[in-house]
């Protein structure tokens, strides 16, 4: 756990890579958030390789550390076809999930990790498109339970996006906690459409 480690720098975080034995078990990895250690080609690098060489990652906390589309990519390529992620937090990570590349990326992701259960995509620039995508990738049995989504000054103001939102939460038959506290905007009949 390295959220408190406000000073790691990307270097910092390249030196623990190297310095990892291939196969070491890990199971979580906790970056400090306002660092922007991702931002970069090395911290990149450094976390893909941190990826590779922890093949028993469980929870990955990566909120507010610059993680870009490209990085998310990298990361997804790096998992096993079969990987032991339950916890996947990426919030305030910019406009990383708003485009194809990042919304593929975390669909690989969801389809690597068929024991997921929580994912934080809040302020990453999700639409309701994106969700579509991660909801269509989902197996009839994922694990998931809790998801945290949604920038509260991007989307589901119209109707027809309300009511794709609700089709989408529904196809995602595990959900046990949706976390909608973003959604400012959300209408009454949006709510109803999500209660149905």
């Amino acid at each position: 756990n390295l959220q408190s480690m406000y000073w790691l720098t990307t270097r910092g975080l390249e030196r623990l890579a190297e310095s990892l034995p291939e196969q070491a078990v890990v199971r979580k990895l906790v970056l400090p958030a306002e660092a922007d250690l991702l931002a970069e080609e090395q911290g990149e690098a450094a976390l893909v390789t941190i990826f590779q060489k922890c093949q028993t990652l469980e929870d990955v906390e990566l909120q507010q550390t610059g993680l870009t589309a490209r990085g998310l990519e990298r990361l997804a390529a790096a998992l096993p076809a079969q990987s032991t992620l339950r916890k996947v937090l990426l919030s305030s990570n910019g406009e990383i999930l708003a485009e194809e590349q990042g919304q593929a990326a975390l669909a690989s992701i969801f389809e690597k990790s068929p024991a997921l259960e929580e994912a934080a995509l809040q302020h990453t620039g999700l639409t309701v498109l994106g969700l579509e995508r991660l909801a269509s990738t989902l197996p009839e049995d994922a694990a998931l339970r809790t998801l945290s989504l949604l920038d509260k000054n991007k989307i589901i103001v119209e109707e027809k996006d309300q009511a794709a939102l609700a089709k989408c939460l529904q196809n995602i038959s595990s959900l046990k906690e949706v976390n909608l506290q973003s959604m400012y905007w959300l209408t009454t009949r949006g709510l109803e459409r999500l209660a149905e």
